[in-house]
């Protein structure tokens, strides 16, 4: 300034003033190539926050790199850590820009370490400008497409490298190449926040880089300087993470929106609090200070802060020092990242991969409790058909309950794990009355026997009108009416009356079940159908009435509850009509299935229920052989036939549907039926094309099987 200005003085009143029109020049550029990158900044930001996917974002850098600046190319490469590679994200030419081309670049290009100028700076984090390639050559890139005269290759924070190319050669001085750093920092903090990967370690380092570099900026005074604290002024202020910047005392002098958000707080009551107020453990903030102190940042994880209603926020909490130009202490940068949200995600993840355990866990129990029912339902019809004594009758009998009572449990069971998930049928036909009728029978040794021997007195009847049939398997209202009357029966522990009511409105058969119980407190009421939701101890599963509830909406109809404290409980079922219709009473299982004889194959990896299926066919007259080994049976297969297979679905190695499969290749059986423990069900049509007839779950009366081969007998011609 000395050497380019002049001050005249002339007389006591008049003085001139000259200065070198360069200077200014000089100035005035520096200005604009600063307001330059302030608006690369503030569109890349904006960018960030428009953009619905990374290769949106990369797309949107490159095109404003393009826009903002005279350079005729602009590629992202960023760092892939699973190939250990640099890949092109997104490109640019000046042709595309223009609308007039489709972009002359190599899309696939790919470096690996040690490669061409961007690994250097990759690895390096020191930006390269080559002014003229002729002058300072480059390596060539394999396939290449662009031979550009003029690169820049800047560093974008770990996340990759930014390159700028043109044509022709130029020159760069050091505040433009200052501006493009600065630049390639916010671009590579931007991604880094958007990808969300390492934010907290590689997002506080840029933060420190940017206030440090604000404040040893402080004393100079000229435009390019204002221009560029304001924009590392509206990176910070637009930064995910919540931001505090101290004095050196420790007072605040500012926090960006994202820290006033998170403590919903405004500036004035910022003012009149201290960091350490907002730490729940005041301990936290004073250990981290103590560490500050030492080791000149510091850092704590999952710390718990707290906002002014009480609400907990667990974070991770950096602090470290600013310094001036000279190394000068000049205050302290708090920085705080919220992990609410990912606190909330990973449980529910955990929540998700327990309930998968339980599931899982809880299938293959079900699986194996009704291979065992299976085997305990035969032995008890073949010692049923042995012994008349009205006595030992009378025990078998009780035993059939019980192996009812737990395929009932079986059930509700793999209904919760979805392996007995019904798929809704159209032709779901039922008569609720005679469902009504069976479902008091079988719940008989529970409301009669049991609570006869302990003096209580529980009566049920019936107040039934002729309804046609609903739209609802019979096995699920059963199901759902059994688990009322055992609520009904806990609810009346002195004794009381049950009432069943049917009825007919408006093509909706109305089924109602009333109580004399203790009634349900309002806001019990309102939860009842609540999964795992029980009143009655760590001994019940709660599931009982949300599975009920789910049977009977699903099958389109409503389950509506009324009930006052002391007044009983009325349940209300509303069912839809089914388009079936009943034309006759279903005939009660016949023993013997037909005279005639059939060659039958059974498959089942468990020995015990290979063995019944033997002795209960072969009593029957049929010719049958039997496999536990599966493999065995399919190599049997390819030289035998069989009016009927019979074969387990879950088998180790070889399942049923493999069977089924090489039955029907081999052309080996005229029917194939499954039996399974899962409780599963299948679309006919998805059965026929993998050679299956009928699916028949285990525990399963002997009637049920004679039943399905006397229609197979019935069948004329073959598969």
């Amino acid at each position: 300034m000395k050497d380019n200005c002049k001050l005249n003085l002339q007389g006591d009143s008049k003085a001139e003033f000259s200065c070198d029109p360069g200077l200014f020049l000089d100035i005035k550029r520096k200005r604009d190539e600063a307001l330059c990158s302030l608006g690369i900044v503030l569109r890349v930001t904006e960018a960030a926050t428009k953009s619905e996917t990374l290769q949106d974002l990369w797309d949107s850098i490159v095109t404003i790199m393009l826009e903002e600046t005279d350079f005729e190319n602009a590629s992202l490469m960023l760092y892939d850590s699973v190939n250990d590679s640099l890949d092109l994200k997104a490109a640019m030419d000046i042709s595309q820009l223009m609308d007039r081309g489709s972009g002359n670049y190599h899309k696939n290009l790919r470096f690996t370490p040690g490669e061409w100028v961007d690994w250097r700076v990759y690895e390096s984090y020191s930006p390269v400008f080559i002014e003229d390639t002729e002058n300072t050559p480059i390596p060539d890139v394999p396939n290449a497409i662009l031979k550009p005269r003029c690169l820049v290759s800047l560093p974008l924070m770990g996340q990759g490298v930014l390159n700028l190319s043109s044509s022709r050669p130029r020159e760069f001085d050091r505040y433009h190449k200052r501006d493009l750093v600065i630049v390639a920092n916010v671009i590579g903090h931007v991604i880094q926040g958007f990808q969300l990967r390492d934010v907290l370690s590689l997002s506080h380092q840029h933060m420190q880089q940017m206030v440090e570099a604000r404040t040893a900026d402080l004393g100079r005074r000229n435009e390019e300087l204002r221009s560029t604290l304001s924009y590392m002024e509206c990176v910070i202020q637009n930064a995910p993470q919540g931001i505090c910047l101290m004095a050196p005392d420790g007072t605040i002098r500012h926090a960006n929106s994202s820290f006033l958000n998170m403590f919903d707080i405004t500036p004035d009551q910022l003012a009149e609090t201290g960091p350490e107020a907002f730490f729940l453990e005041k301990e936290d903030y004073r250990a981290l200070f103590n560490y500050l102190e030492q080791r000149g940042v510091a850092q704590a994880h999952d710390v718990p802060l707290v906002r002014k209603d009480g609400e907990t926020i667990p974070a991770h909490v950096f602090l470290h020092s600013i310094k001036g130009a000279a190394g000068e202490p000049q205050g302290r940068m708090l920085v705080i990242h919220d992990l609410r949200e990912q606190k909330a995600i990973t449980e529910r993840f955990m929540q998700t991969e327990k309930l998968r355990a339980l599931g899982t866990m809880a299938g293959g129990i079900a699986h194996d409790f009704n291979n065992l029912l299976t085997t305990i339902l035969g032995n008890v019809e073949l010692l049923s058909r042995d012994h008349h004594d009205p006595e030992t009758i009378k025990r078998l009998k009780n035993i059939e309950t019980a192996v009812n009572d737990g395929a009932h449990t079986v059930r509700r069971l793999q209904t919760f794990t979805a392996f007995g998930a019904r798929r809704k049928s159209r032709d779901a036909c039922c008569s609720p009355n005679r469902v009504i009728r069976q479902s008091i029978e079988i719940t008989r040794p529970r409301w009669k026997n049991d609570l006869q021997k302990k003096g209580i007195s529980v009566r049920i009847r019936t107040e039934l009108s002729e309804t046609p049939a609903i739209a609802m398997h019979e096995s699920d209202l059963r199901e759902v009416l059994t688990n009322l009357i055992f609520n009904a029966i806990d609810a009346m522990p002195a004794g009381g009356s049950i009432t069943f009511r049917t009825s007919c409105v408006d093509e909706m058969v109305i089924l109602e079940m009333k109580d004399t119980g203790t009634g349900i407190d309002p806001e019990i009421r309102q939860r009842i159908f609540d999964p795992f939701f029980t009143t009655k101890g760590v001994e019940n599963s709660g599931l009982g009435l949300s599975i009920s509830y789910g049977l009977v909406v699903g099958a389109g109809g409503k389950f509506l509850v009324e009930s006052e404290p002391g007044a009983g409980t009325t349940f209300r079922l509303e069912l839809p009509v089914s388009m079936q219709h009943i034309s006759q009473p279903i005939p009660e299982p016949q023993d013997s299935a037909d005279d005639r004889s059939l060659k039958i194959l059974v498959v089942d990896d468990e020995e015990q229920i290979v063995d019944l299926l033997l002795t209960m066919l072969r009593a029957q007259g049929h010719e049958v052989l039997g496999f536990t080994n599966p493999e065995a049976a399919l190599e049997n297969l390819k030289d035998h036939t069989y009016d009927l297979i019979l074969t387990d679905l879950g088998m180790p190695v070889v399942s049923g549907l493999d069977i089924a499969s090489r039955a029907r290749s081999f052309r080996s059986a005229r029917a194939v039926a499954l039996l399974t423990g899962w409780g599963a069900e299948y679309e006919q049509d998805e059965l026929k094309e993998q050679g299956v007839d009928a699916v028949i779950s285990k525990p399963f009366k002997f009637s049920e099987l004679n039943e399905f081969i006397a229609s197979l007998t019935g069948k004329t011609g073959q598969k």
